[in-house]
């Protein structure tokens, strides 16, 4: 269990597996955008246009664009605010390699796509997550191993 756990050398394809893709259309509002955010408790949304992957609004985008520049998300649309042609990451690479080139960025979201199809994403906050779980089982056997001793 710890090796399919074990998050830096975690192949990406086995991270975004059964992942629900959130995306939205050039078009979409910004209001539109944060509340598929919200709903789904995620911190950006693909943008596709025509199935392609065009763009990315994040959390940062919404905050700085749209909230402290004092725009009505109602009114501003991902086209506008979104990072356009975001970098992707193919899904046979470690999730350290996607680490990396997240703060080699400055970003915190990386779509992973297989042979050029998008197929998730992810972001520093799954290593969070992911590192969450090995402490659950971390816990889980110490317990179990307490169980056994006594």
């Amino acid at each position: 269990i710890r090796k399919e756990i074990n998050m830096p050398n975690r192949l990406l394809k086995y991270i975004v597996d059964e992942q629900e893709l959130i995306t939205a259309e050039p078009d979409a509002t910004a209001a539109h955008i944060a509340k598929q955010m919200t709903e789904n408790k995620i911190g950006s949304v693909l943008i596709l246009e025509r199935g392609y992957l065009v763009g990315i609004v994040t959390e940062r985008d919404l905050v700085g664009k749209v909230i402290a520049a004092g725009k009505s998300p109602s009114h501003i649309h991902a086209k506008n605010i979104m990072t356009h042609n975001p970098m992707t990451i193919e899904a046979d690479k470690q999730f350290s390699h996607a680490l990396h080139i997240m703060d080699d960025n400055g970003f915190r979201h990386l779509p992973v796509t297989n042979n050029g199809q998008l197929i998730g994403i992810v972001s520093a906050r799954d290593a969070l997550s992911l590192d969450l779980k090995q402490f659950e089982m971390d816990n889980i056997q110490k317990e179990h191993i307490f169980e056994v001793i006594a």
